[in-house]
């Protein structure tokens, strides 16, 4: 229950951060031009940039649906000029469900630092505390505004829009994003409301209002009141906007690989120089799995040594020969497979089709797919080294949520290159 009611926790809680201030503040002129979305943007920059001062915001959070309800207060730092964000959350989660109640407390703490954002979030039954993303930007705003008035996030689809009304008799710009998010399994369809005073551009409140499909459908809604003040720079400690100050610890991605696993590992170490026209990769990410359904020991996710965030490049999962049981069917009517020996034992490669472009074929008598005509652009490789077996996947493309490329990975140069190379761990 709790994963899927985080969506809604923590999304207004990175998108907003700004409020609304008591004391008489610069009033901010716009000209018609600036009446976009694009323009808001940039004219809130100017509107919290002062010398020598830094902008902070407290939020009052108050939100309820079918199931639960949560109340919070966030209070954030923004230095405009150094593009730095501190934030500072907690808040209580009462949730209904099946019969019973749960009182959850939450504390997190994240910050915005040259282009990185920092996340330390204060549970004690948690292992992993410590997140490190890519901050991001749009709508032409540099990583702190957009954390403040929003950005969609990777499983949102979403519009943003523009309008000019009131607010409780006072005149407000106000920006509209309405669109869908994703989560593991539920899906939010949602409009939030964040209303700008016209006249200094701050924001007053947020109204929030959302449907949840999770096999079964719930409603809720939210309000965001702010408060804004500016604090002088001087006044925050020196170390203010360092990870370190939050409680952040660089996350060591090879230290889950030192528990007992019960079975050797194989893998590329902790940088593979690539061969040929394949790219070098790091190794960003270990998961080991917590619960039970899951049979390997270890995933080891390798990433674009070029690239600090992004999406995995080659995932190699570490399974005891015991356990292996071809998961799933690897071999593809329509496919090949071939084997190949190398010095620390033998593998297979499968060669096949995705499953995207096989529906677009024509459907046989049978009513199934024929084969496509097109060259193979899915494959694997599954290698047996003595008591393990080590399983190779890559997906089909690779980059940014907005672009997408061809994985050099998730082909049979590919796949070779990474089975030659597999060594095991010391």
């Amino acid at each position: 229950m709790r994963r899927g009611i985080l969506i809604l926790i923590l999304v207004p809680c990175l998108a907003v951060a700004v409020a609304c201030s008591g004391k008489e503040e610069p009033r901010i002129e716009m000209t018609d031009a600036d009446l976009t979305v694009e323009g808001i943007y940039t004219r809130f920059a100017e509107a919290i940039d002062r010398p020598d001062l830094v902008y902070k915001v407290t939020v009052e959070m108050n939100t309820k649906s079918d199931l639960y309800s949560l109340k919070a207060t966030e209070r954030r730092w923004v230095d405009v000029r150094q593009e730095m964000i501190r934030g500072e959350y907690e808040g209580d989660l009462r949730s209904d469900e099946d019969g019973g109640s749960e009182e959850i407390h939450y504390k997190d703490l994240n910050l915005i630092v040259d282009g990185r954002e920092y996340r330390h979030t204060e549970e004690p039954e948690r292992e992993d505390n410590d997140m490190k993303l890519g901050a991001r930007t749009c709508f032409g705003a540099g990583s702190d505004v957009s954390a403040v008035l929003g950005c969609p996030g990777s499983t949102e689809e979403s519009t943003k829009t523009l309008e000019l009304g009131e607010y409780r008799g006072r005149k407000v710009v106000i920006l509209v994003t309405s669109g869908t998010r994703h989560g593991s399994d539920e899906t939010d369809t949602f409009t939030e409301r964040l209303y700008l005073d016209r006249r200094t551009l701050l924001p007053i409140a947020m109204e929030m209002d959302y449907e949840r499909d999770s096999g079964e459908i719930t409603h809720g809604t939210g309000l965001l009141t702010f408060k804004n003040d500016f604090v002088a720079a001087e006044s925050l400690p020196d170390d203010f906007f360092d990870p370190a100050s939050i409680g952040y610890v660089e996350k060591d991605p090879e230290a889950p690989l030192n528990s007992d696993l019960s079975v050797t590992v194989y893998w590329l170490g902790r940088d593979f120089a690539g061969s040929g026209s394949l790219p070098p990769l790091t190794l960003r990410n270990v998961t080991i799995p917590q619960y039970g359904g899951s049979e390997y020991k270890a995933a080891l996710d390798y990433r674009l040594g070029t690239e600090e965030f992004g999406y995995p490049v080659l995932t190699i999962e570490e399974w005891p020969a015991a356990n292996w049981g071809n998961i799933g069917g690897l071999s593809d009517p329509c496919g090949e497979q071939r084997e190949l020996d190398f010095p620390a034992g033998h593998a297979t490669i499968f060669f096949r089709f995705d499953g995207d472009t096989k529906s677009k074929q024509p459907t046989t008598a049978d009513g199934q797919h024929a084969c496509p005509l097109s060259p193979y652009n899915d494959f694997l490789a599954v290698a047996y080294v003595g008591s393990t077996v080590v399983f190779v996947h890559a997906p089909t493309t690779i980059g940014s949520e907005k672009e997408r490329v061809a994985n050099p990975y998730d082909t049979l140069e590919g796949m070779e290159a990474v089975v030659r190379a597999l060594q095991p761990r010391q």
